[in-house]
């Protein structure tokens, strides 16, 4: 519009002018960089290092073999749809564990109903 001051911000929905929030670092607002990478030599990553070595984590030995990748949800494809069949059959709410249970030992049984 012809005439109107130029505003960085733009304008509110009362027509004034938007300041900028929040001027200052990163890091003041985040205590880590929000990047994607690291840099493990800086020093709030080394302090965090030591505090997990006092918690007693042992990254290095990684992770366990039962990550969400290989939960009972993840390795059956139609995890929920069979769940809610359950429920239907069942005439209840049932648990994502006591779903599970149920599966394997139809499974186990050679898929009978």
């Amino acid at each position: 519009m012809i005439g109107e001051q130029f505003e960085l911000f733009g304008f509110d929905l009362f027509g004034d002018p938007v300041k900028q929030a929040g001027i200052g670092a990163l890091a003041a607002r985040f205590l880590v960089p929000p990047f994607s990478v690291l840099d493990a030599r800086q020093g709030y990553w080394q302090e965090r290092k030591r505090a997990w070595l006092a918690l007693g984590i042992e990254s290095e030995l990684g992770r366990a073999d039962a990550l969400l990748a290989y939960s009972d949800q993840t390795l059956q494809i139609d995890f929920y749809a069979q769940k809610r069949k359950l429920e239907a059959e069942a005439g209840r709410m049932m648990t994502k564990e006591e779903a599970a249970a149920v599966m394997a030992a139809r499974n186990a049984e050679g898929g009978a109903k």
